[in-house]
């Protein structure tokens, strides 16, 4: 993986050197050691209008959160405000 970072580093440095395009941005991301721990997260779920799938409590599901993402088994309740 590194020789492909590398590669396209190179491609992208030569790519703006010859054209007025900005360079493409390179987020390289990782999990420390002590973030394997469970954790809670608050959030308000809005069904769309046309939306006709039912999401069960428990089921898996994956969640694309900026450019992370990771697998849980939600429990949901009742919006409180």
């Amino acid at each position: 993986m590194t020789k492909q970072i590398e590669s396209e580093q190179e491609y992208n440095h030569h790519k703006q050197e010859s054209c007025s395009e900005p360079a493409h941005l390179l987020f390289v991301t990782g999990l420390l050691p002590n973030e394997q721990c469970l954790s809670v997260l608050n959030i308000v779920l809005n069904r769309t209008n046309d939306s006709e799938i039912i999401v069960k409590s428990k089921e898996r599901l994956i969640f694309h959160v900026g450019f992370r993402h990771f697998s849980t088994s939600p429990i949901y309740s009742q919006h409180s405000n």
